[in-house]
């Protein structure tokens, strides 16, 4: 673990290092981040500095796992991305109480940051919405991740190792979403019939029909035995999918569709299918495939938060 945090160079980024390092080897180390300023040549004030302790390698490392975890996170969850965030911060504030303490590096981005965030309080003061502006400034202080990354990364070994982490992680949401693609979801249906009880609920041509009573549909005939159901003898699997306004609900399926970037879910009467010997001729259907054109949302659920 101490090898682990230790820069490549041969150097902590603490000030107090145990080891004497001169100053030519730190900027002849081309692997190294920027040197401390606290480089010590003389071994009478080596001596006199204790130690990196058991402790403080323990934190610095939670504080790497911490970073490792926000890369992995990022691109799939915003709960996960922000746990790892505050537990990195955490470790990041009780790193300061333990000697020997971490030196905060300045950077050419400090006051542009700190610039940001008085604009963005004090438009958050002006608001005519003032309460919901000032709950909303926990998201402005994100940008305190730039400098737990900057101030917490050992080596540009780990570096590189974040950066490919991140990439990686982009990575299985791009395949993801490019399978998804290929596979398809739902049943889109086409020549839908205005006699269909489908079009008597406002569902029309081009519709993605998604779920039913919670269900996801993957083909009409699925569709056609929870629509042929009569009245209060529709089964439920879930607590979900039980009536919530009484027995009248049970003569009414709940679909859930995808039309033109919406989701809307619309109610549909059971017992009203057309005369006919296939699945699609009882429902008023000329044909189906699988929708294809929703957003990308990943593993958001929505397209918004994904291109965020």
């Amino acid at each position: 673990m101490k090898d682990f945090l230790r820069d490549e160079g041969g150097g902590m980024r603490d000030e107090g290092r145990n080891e004497r390092v001169s100053v030519e080897a730190a900027q002849g180390a081309g692997d190294t981040l920027a040197p401390s300023r606290h480089l010590l040549d003389s071994e009478s004030h080596s001596s006199l500095i204790p130690p990196p302790s058991s402790l403080c390698l323990w934190l610095d490392w939670g504080l790497v796992v911490c970073l490792f975890v926000l890369a992995v996170a990022a691109p799939h969850s915003i709960a996960a991305t922000q746990v790892a965030w505050l537990c990195g911060m955490f470790l990041w504030v009780i790193r300061y109480f333990v000697r020997p303490r971490p030196v905060l590096h300045r950077t050419p981005l400090d006051y542009a940051l700190l610039g940001f965030f008085i604009l963005t309080f004090l438009s958050a003061l002006v608001s005519y919405d003032r309460g919901e502006s000032i709950g909303k400034l926990r998201s402005a202080s994100l940008f305190t991740i730039f400098y737990l990354v900057v101030e917490n990364v050992p080596s540009r070994r780990v570096l590189r190792a974040l950066v490919l982490t991140l990439v990686a992680s982009c990575m299985v949401n791009v395949v993801y979403t490019f399978a998804e693609r290929v596979v398809g979801r739902g049943v889109k249906i086409a020549g839908l019939s205005v006699e269909s009880p489908l079009y008597a609920a406002g569902i029309r041509d081009g519709d993605t029909l998604l779920a039913v009573d919670g269900a996801a549909l993957r083909s009409p005939e699925a569709l056609e035995q929870a629509l042929e159901q009569r009245p209060g003898r529709a089964p439920y699997q879930t607590i979900e999918q039980m009536p919530v306004a009484g027995a009248a609900r049970d003569a009414k399926a709940r679909v859930n569709f995808y039309r033109v970037e919406g989701r809307p879910t619309f109610e549909v009467e059971r017992g009203r299918l057309l005369p006919g010997e296939t699945p699609l001729a009882r429902l008023g259907i000329g044909s189906w495939s699988r929708g294809r054109d929703e957003r990308a949302a990943g593993f958001y659920g929505h397209y918004v938060t994904y291109a965020e």
